[in-house]
């Protein structure tokens, strides 16, 4: 079965029916949870998964997320 997007409270997930939970998926590399371990992290009153391989780049680059997360120039540089 093939994923679907859902609204709830409007905001948009990407969910498979069939095992009825969310997709796991890192925000930069669309890397999934069954394929490498992916971290969820809390911004913006939603939440986000990443990789370790790109969790440096939230930490100490955060402008390069320009356009996957909302408002990342604005973090500041770790």
């Amino acid at each position: 079965m093939l994923p679907s997007i859902l609204k709830i409270n409007n905001k948009f997930a990407l969910y498979n029916f069939e095992l009825m939970s969310e997709i796991k998926e890192c925000l930069v590399c669309k890397t999934t949870s069954n394929d490498t371990p992916v971290t969820k992290f809390y911004y913006k009153n939603s939440h986000f998964y990443i990789c370790s391989q790109h969790i440096p780049v939230l930490i100490h680059n955060p402008h390069e997320l320009v356009g996957m997360l909302p408002d990342a120039d604005k973090l500041p540089k770790g």
